[in-house]
């Protein structure tokens, strides 16, 4: 895992992708990168899980953002789906 790994960020969006943060994020990439499961991490941005409070500061990192950060933005994702 390497912070701000360049390939969780897309330039051109496709059907991985998820818009988090105003960011498109690839989340099978994201995934790879944290070490966790695509349909797992799936599941945490739809709501559907929490993540752990290592997932949660390992994705922050992958993201370059804090911990605070990615909750909030997570938080903002779930309300925007609800």
């Amino acid at each position: 895992m390497r912070a701000g790994y360049s390939g969780v960020i897309e330039q051109a969006p496709n059907p991985q992708t998820k818009l988090f943060a105003g960011r498109p994020v690839n989340l099978s990439a994201l995934a790879r990168s944290a070490g966790c499961s695509a349909s797992h991490l799936s599941r945490v941005f739809t709501g559907g899980v929490n993540p752990s409070l290592h997932l949660a500061k390992v994705l922050a990192i992958c993201l370059s953002m804090s911990v605070d950060e990615f909750v909030s933005n997570l938080d903002g994702l779930r309300d925007k789906a609800a």
